[in-house]
C-alpha cells in the first residue's frame, strides 16, 4: 500500500476525529434511520472531504483564494443549511430501530445533505493545508497519480472514521432503543446542530 494513500488515510481520520455537526448527523441517522442511510451519509461527507483534500492535494491556489474570499457567505449558507437539517430533525417522528428509509430519494437526500453541509465549511480546506505542512507534504510537489492516492486516502479515512463511530454509538445503544428514547436523541441531536449553527454565525 503506498505511503501516500496511507498519509491522506490518516489526513481523513485527523480532519473527521473532532466531534462535528456532520459527526452529530452521521450518528443521529445511523440510529435513526439504520446503518444504509448511516453509511450514505458518511459517503457524502467523505466526498466533500475529498474535494477540499484534492484542492490540498493538486496545490488548487486559485480555488483557495476563492473560498477565502467568499468565506463569509459560505458560511452563512453552511449556517442556514445548518438550521434546516435541525429542524428536520427535531421535527422527525420517532421510530423503531429497525425501521429505514427504503427509496431511492432518502438515499439521495442522505447523500447530498451530507455533502452540502461538509462542503459548505470552507476552514476545511485551511485544516487540509495545515495538515499537509505538518507532515512535510505542504513544499512537496506531487504527480496526478500521487495526489490521486492522496485525496482517495483522505476520502477512505473520512468514511472509515464516521461509519465507525456510528456504528460504535449504535452498539451501545441498540438494546436501549424506543420511541422515548429516539425522541431524546432527536432532541440532543437537533439542538446541538443549532448550537453549532449559531457559532458558525458568529464566525
Amino acid at each position: 500500500m503506498s505511503a501516500l494513500y496511507i498519509k491522506g488515510f490518516i489526513i481523513g481520520i485527523a480532519i473527521s476525529m473532532p466531534l462535528g455537526p456532520i459527526s452529530i448527523l452521521c450518528i443521529q441517522r445511523t440510529l435513526f434511520y439504520g446503518i444504509k442511510i448511516g453509511f450514505i451519509t458518511t459517503v457524502g461527507s467523505a466526498l466533500a472531504d475529498g474535494i477540499y483534500g484534492s484542492i490540498a492535494a493538486f496545490g488548487l491556489s486559485s480555488i483557495s483564494r476563492f473560498l477565502t474570499g467568499y468565506q463569509y457567505w459560505i458560511h452563512i449558507a453552511g449556517s442556514i443549511f445548518l438550521l434546516y437539517l435541525a429542524i428536520m430533525i427535531l421535527n422527525s417522528p420517532p421510530r423503531t430501530i429497525d425501521t429505514t428509509l427504503k427509496t431511492e430519494t432518502s438515499f439521495i437526500k442522505a447523500f447530498v445533505s451530507a455533502f452540502l453541509l461538509t462542503i459548505t465549511n470552507p476552514i476545511t480546506i485551511f485544516s487540509f493545508l495545515a495538515l499537509f505542512a505538518s507532515i512535510g507534504l505542504g513544499s512537496t510537489r506531487h504527480g496526478t497519480h500521487e495526489a490521486l492516492l492522496m485525496v482517495l486516502g483522505i476520502v477512505s479515512g473520512s468514511m472509515t472514521w464516521e461509519f465507525l463511530l456510528s456504528l460504535s454509538i449504535k452498539g451501545i445503544f441498540y438494546k436501549h432503543m424506543n420511541h422515548t428514547m429516539m425522541r431524546i436523541i432527536n432532541y440532543i441531536s437537533g439542538s446541538t446542530i443549532i448550537a453549532f449553527a449559531a457559532l458558525s454565525f458568529r464566525v
